[in-house]
Parts: structure tokens; C-alpha cells; sequence
């Protein structure tokens, strides 16, 4: 079993700035949450006793700020990619982040 989780939930807002053609760019800026735990399982040494057991768990808020763009490959299929700074305490991090888009 891992023994360490992270989870990422965001939403964000996009404006789509068509460039001509098939691709469009857009700025985006939104707000999420990260979390993380870990378990640290016990460990027997024998006739000295027992060390580790326990767990912790945090989770902070962030802002996410970046710029992607949107290729379209077709009337229906896409491609996305998109670079994202989410600014959260001591979690801040770059995302990179690709994608495919189908429109129905």
C-alpha cells in the first residue's frame, strides 16, 4: 500500500483570444485546493521495541495563474496545452498540463 497521498482539486477560468486559423490562446486563473497524507507503518526491532506509526495530514488553498492554447485539428477534435503556476504556501509548483478535445 503507498503509503503517501496527494490530491488536487481547481477550477479555472479561461478567454479564448482566436488567433485565426486553428489556434486560439487563452489566459487563465482560478482557485483550488491541495491535500496530502502519509502513514508511516511500525516497525518491530525486536527486543529494543518499536519505532515509527502514525500519520499526518495538510492542505492549503492556492491560486492558479497561467496561459494555454488550443489546437484545432478538425471541426470536432483539438488539442490542448496549457503552463500553470499554482501559488498554494509552501506547495507552490509549475503544472504542465496537454490535452485532447472532442465537441459534440
Amino acid at each position: 500500500k503507498d503509503m503517501i497521498g496527494m490530491w488536487d482539486f481547481s477550477a479555472n477560468v479561461h478567454y479564448q483570444i482566436p488567433l485565426g486559423g486553428m489556434v486560439d490562446i487563452y489566459p487563465l486563473a482560478g482557485l483550488g485546493i491541495m491535500g496530502v497524507s502519509v502513514d508511516v507503518p511500525s516497525f518491530d526491532l525486536g527486543g529494543y521495541g518499536t519505532v515509527g506509526g502514525g500519520s499526518a495530514s495538510d492542505s492549503e488553498f492556492g491560486l492558479n495563474l497561467g496561459v494555454g492554447a488550443d489546437f484545432k485539428l478538425s471541426d470536432i477534435w483539438g488539442i490542448s496545452v496549457e503552463a500553470k503556476y499554482k501559488i498554494g504556501g509552501e506547495w507552490s509548483r509549475l503544472i504542465i498540463a496537454a490535452g485532447v478535445t472532442y465537441k459534440f
